[in-house]
């Protein structure tokens, strides 16, 4: 057990386990999902983000990603329709 679902509501909420951090969100639907909390670009932990169109956005890089740990969106590349494949990793979640 990672965390209780009281404890995950719509704040983003890192936790550690077996050495790797993850970050724990609800999507809009209310489901749990669980992705690497870190920032496929600079290692920013993506907990210390927001959640945005039930997507994480990392503080620091502006780039997003969905339950899944894609990236879907660069702000710089925001007119691009293809962006990089430079996803996190995402983790199976049980409630």
């Amino acid at each position: 057990m990672i965390a209780k679902s009281s404890e995950i509501k719509e704040r983003l909420l890192g936790r550690e386990i077996w050495r790797q951090p993850v970050v724990l969100f609800r999507t809009a639907t209310g489901e749990i999902r669980a992705i690497e909390d870190s920032c496929a670009h600079g290692l920013v932990r993506l907990s210390h983000g927001r959640i945005v169109d039930g997507n994480i956005e990392c503080v620091y890089h502006g780039w997003r990603f969905d339950a899944a740990g894609r990236c879907v969106h660069i702000p710089h590349l925001a007119s691009n329709p293809t962006l990089p494949d430079c996803g996190v990793r995402s983790f199976p979640v049980m409630e």
